[in-house]
């Protein structure tokens, strides 16, 4: 087996599905998922951010947990996250968007364009306000998501009396600001 298989193998499924969708719709002529180009480079490059703000946060709030517990904490559901969230959402929405694509009329209009797929330019104005759209339901999706993946963590802890949907408010705001920072950086360095 050449190295390139072996590599392949060892992929998770959504990583595939994700490159697959990213690589075979950059073209021109094509057309593009704009949320999913948005957030799987601002989940990949921003996730040492997200860990570090977050395991910050989270130590603060809760000062009785070991650093090293707190850090597998922050990374574990954070990794979950990203990936059912992060990226999972927005390829959904892709998934949408090309239903759209072969539909007719309106409606298939509608769907691409709710899908954030920008290939039919005069779609391209619903697709980026569905995207502005989007971006709070992925972050409040992500708000409740972790919570639920905290206290799932934390039922092993009988001394954790913290609100996990508290704790996850307080994290996902501070990381998405960071977030919403990088992609901003990103789009200036890259919009020549």
């Amino acid at each position: 087996m050449d190295r390139s298989a072996r590599v392949l193998k060892r992929c998770p499924p959504t990583l595939i599905l994700a490159l697959a969708l990213v690589s075979s719709s950059a073209r021109a002529d094509g057309g593009a998922p704009l949320l999913l180009f948005i957030n799987v480079p601002v989940f990949v490059i921003g996730f040492v951010w997200i860990i570090l703000a977050e395991f910050v946060v989270y130590r603060r709030l809760i000062p009785t947990l070991a650093a090293k517990d707190a850090l597998y904490d922050v990374a574990i559901v954070n990794l979950a996250s990203t990936l059912a969230i992060g990226i999972g959402f927005p390829i959904c929405l892709a998934l949408v968007g090309l239903l759209g694509g072969l539909l007719p009329g309106t409606f298939g209009g509608i769907l691409a364009a709710a899908g954030t797929w920008l290939g039919n330019y005069s779609q391209a104005r619903w697709a980026f306000l569905f995207t502005a759209l989007w971006v709070p339901v992925s972050f409040v999706a992500t708000v409740y998501f972790e919570a639920w993946c905290f206290k799932q963590r934390w039922k092993r802890r009988p001394f954790m009396r913290t609100d996990a949907n508290q704790v996850s408010w307080k994290l996902n705001a501070v990381s998405y600001t960071g977030l919403v920072v990088i992609g901003v950086l990103m789009w200036l360095v890259f919009r020549s």
